[in-house]
């Protein structure tokens, strides 16, 4: 981020947004400037591999829960991060003034008049005029000096919390009092990635500059000549995949908005889903709502089989969107654009489900007998799919909710696995002679409201 704000500042020194001139500038600063292609290949090099690793790092978080609380409010500010991110690197992209940048430009500002009433005038107050012109130019220009100084203030806002509440791991469990100094543990492992990005970075941008620019973007903008096939910079291709798939013009743009809202919106939907739900307004206390968004967080963390397809099938539907941004718009790509688009949502709606309703059944089978038959057949179909799959270690792994295989050789396995079991049906067998409701069983759910997992981590330090 440092390399992209001292390289835009370099760059704006010499730079003038007007229509006639904005690409010639641009050519004298690549061309007559002392190393200014240098500084122009930081710059827009430089906004790739700045998403590149946005990208990691939201991934990483996806797949570690860092959405749940408490690490919500860092959450949020990052998806805030990345919108300003995505406005920026637009609003950048139109400066160069090529035949890529006027139709980009042309068609996302365009979006706005599908909006009842007074799309068109928001439209032509960010033109500044009736289309597309210097002005428009001049104001993303404006847009795209000023939005990195905000984003800077909620990159430190983003550390600040970070540090109060802590970031999460690999073991995915919150613990305050076992940590390690940042330095000199984490700080050579960062150097390290550090290291190995910018030697890929500046391989780039000495040896194959242009690879991520599209060629038209070389052309002097000409609104009387369009480009055969309109495409985005890479890191867009998704949001603009999603926004092609759909037909119609107004549901198009909601649903792309929507694929960035969803990032802000779904960790509520997951707490109001128990809230509303049957099982959540039981009488009983122990199945409040809170103790229902608890059961979710637990059903995630104690079914890693699950969680891990569901998360790289999202990965594995994220690429193909931006695969089909960059595609025409023919079939079966459309086709194919909607399959995806709709996986993509369902990933945030329905995934959770999935999961926390499998830790449901388990808790539901040990609380209420009218239906037992029919939750053990379901959850026996379940962990017979899950055993062919699931080794002896991850089997382990998942009962005790992190990665024990490093401690547990593999000759003790089946011991280890008949003690889990033994274990399993000693507890089934107390809840149903004891109840639900004495004192004991009360402290253990208790227990469980915390995310403790003191049977688990007693025995495990026991081996």
């Amino acid at each position: 981020m440092f390399l992209q704000l001292l390289s835009g500042m370099l760059l704006s020194f010499y730079f003038v947004a007007t229509y006639f001139y904005s690409f010639d500038f641009v050519e004298w600063i690549m061309r007559d400037t002392y190393l200014g292609f240098f500084a122009r290949y930081v710059h827009s090099n430089g906004a790739s591999f700045f998403f590149f690793c946005i990208y990691i790092h939201f991934f990483r978080s996806l797949y570690y829960f860092s959405y749940l609380r408490p690490k919500l409010v860092v959450w949020n500010i990052g998806v805030v991060i990345f919108i300003l991110m995505i406005v920026a690197a637009f609003t950048g992209y139109v400066l160069p003034w090529g035949q890529m940048s006027f139709w980009a430009a042309t068609v996302i500002t365009s979006l706005v008049t599908v909006i009842p009433f007074i799309g068109q005038e928001i439209a032509v107050f960010i033109w500044g005029s009736f289309s597309v012109s210097g002005m428009t130019l001049h104001r993303f220009y404006t847009a795209h000096f000023f939005i990195p100084f905000f984003i800077l203030f909620l990159v430190s806002a983003h550390f600040l919390y970070l540090h109060e509440i802590g970031s999460s791991n690999n073991l995915v469990i919150e613990n305050t009092g076992d940590k390690m100094p940042f330095h000199p543990f984490y700080t050579l492992k960062d150097f390290y990635v550090v290291l190995f990005m910018s030697c890929v970075y500046f391989f780039v941008i000495w040896y194959i500059p242009n690879h991520l620019a599209h060629s038209d973007n070389y052309i002097e903008a000409d609104p009387l000549v369009t480009p055969m096939h309109i495409v985005p910079e890479w890191y867009f291709l998704a949001f603009y995949a999603i926004l092609r798939s759909v037909p119609h013009k107004l549901l198009g743009v909601i649903v792309m908005i929507g694929s960035l809202a969803i990032l802000l919106i779904f960790p509520y939907l997951i707490k109001y889903w128990y809230k509303e739900s049957v099982w959540a307004s039981q009488k009983d206390e122990d199945f409040s709502p809170k103790v229902a968004y608890t059961f979710f967080v637990i059903g995630k963390r104690f079914n890693p089989f699950v969680h891990t397809i569901l998360f790289w099938i999202f990965f594995v539907n994220f690429v193909a969107l931006s695969y089909l941004g960059m595609m025409p718009i023919q079939k079966p790509y459309d086709d194919l654009g909607l399959f995806l688009t709709f996986n993509y949502f369902g990933f945030f709606f329905f995934s959770f489900y999935l999961h926390s309703f499998i830790y449901w059944m388990q808790i539901w089978q040990m609380n209420d007998s009218r239906y037992a038959g029919m939750i053990t057949f379901a959850i026996t179909i379940y962990k017979m799919v899950e055993k062919v799959i699931l080794s002896k270690k991850s089997q382990i792994d998942e009962y005790y909710g992190y990665n024990t295989r490093k401690y547990i050789p593999e000759s003790e396995m089946d011991e280890i696995l008949n003690e889990i079991k033994k274990k399993i049906n000693e507890e089934h067998a107390e809840n149903k002679k004891n109840g639900t409701n004495n004192a004991e069983e009360k402290k253990k759910r208790e227990k469980v409201k915390s995310g403790y997992i003191d049977s688990g981590v007693s025995f495990f330090k026991n081996v």
